[in-house]
């Protein structure tokens, strides 16, 4: 009976370099879905009306946002959680998605994502320290229905 040395080696499934290209084909899709989620949401962002059905906001009419229902409840979210500061971000995941796509990976991600998470939310503060009181957002308002 025959047995198998420890010298025996293992066929290969894929040729040499075809699981690289494969990788490299999935980083770069990863950036540009990255990229095209990051510009829906700067659509969103720029289409908000404080009029669309969101999550303060109880409107059962059709929504004025570029995307939609999803779109008004993501522009809401974002604007209440981090005021004007959440149109960076869709800059900050465009850039993060071009660097993907480019293969330029950024050293230590977890790291600078936790940095700019943390800028981000360190932001509206210090906007409100440079314009305080200042209104970015025209707020409807609204006259008592015809008698």
């Amino acid at each position: 009976m025959a047995t198998r040395t420890a010298s025996a080696r293992k066929v290969p499934f894929l040729p040499a370099g075809v699981g690289e290209a494969i990788r490299r084909f999935a980083v770069e899709s990863a950036g540009v879905a990255l990229g095209a989620l990051a510009l829906l949401a700067l659509a969103a962002l720029a289409s908000y009306a404080p009029s669309d059905p969101s999550w303060n906001t109880a409107a059962n009419g059709a929504a004025l946002n570029w995307t939609g229902r999803a779109g008004a409840w993501g522009a809401d979210l974002g604007l209440q959680a981090f005021g004007l500061a959440a149109v960076l971000l869709p800059a900050l995941a465009f850039v993060w998605g071009w660097r993907l796509w480019r293969d330029r990976r950024f050293p230590r991600p977890v790291l600078r994502a936790g940095a700019a998470l943390a800028a981000l939310a360190a932001l509206p503060a210090a906007l409100e320290l440079c314009l305080p009181g200042a209104r970015w957002i025209a707020v409807e308002k609204s006259s008592p229905p015809p008698r």
